[in-house]
């Protein structure tokens, strides 16, 4: 519950201070910033390798809870890092979370490919489909 307080917290924050700049200085105004000298241009591209780093991390999150990561993907490059904010609050309200972060769910059925499908059964105990 602390976890997902800290992360509302975050993005209400956050999201309120973007919005807040973007319309004074522009949706478009951090790129002055990023390509104004070398030390702007170094921060604005570091930032980009970041993101499309945690954007691997967050298909295979999602993908093992079962969440669409689309939506925070496609908006990332939009809203940047109040994306993934969003996601991870997503995740905390999906999983349930209250323990540690090793007490994940399991794949969600549609992740898994037809040969998991047909194995997945008999891993429960149950018998699968007769195979000839």
């Amino acid at each position: 519950m602390t976890r997902t307080v800290v992360l509302a917290a975050v993005l209400i924050a956050f999201t309120g201070w973007s919005t807040w700049i973007s319309l004074d200085q522009g949706y478009w105004g951090f790129l002055d910033i990023a390509f104004e000298g070398r030390w702007g241009s170094q921060v604005f591209l570091d930032l980009c390798i970041a993101i499309t780093i945690a954007w691997g991390g967050l298909r295979r999150d999602a993908q093992r809870l079962g969440i669409n990561v689309w939506p925070y993907l496609i908006a990332t490059p939009f809203v940047g890092s109040i994306s993934p904010l969003a996601y991870l609050l997503h995740r905390e309200h999906v999983n349930g979370h209250t323990g540690p972060t090793s007490t994940r769910q399991a794949p969600h059925r549609s992740h898994l490919n037809a040969t998991d499908r047909v194995r997945e059964p008999a891993r429960r105990g149950l018998q699968g489909p007769a195979t000839a």
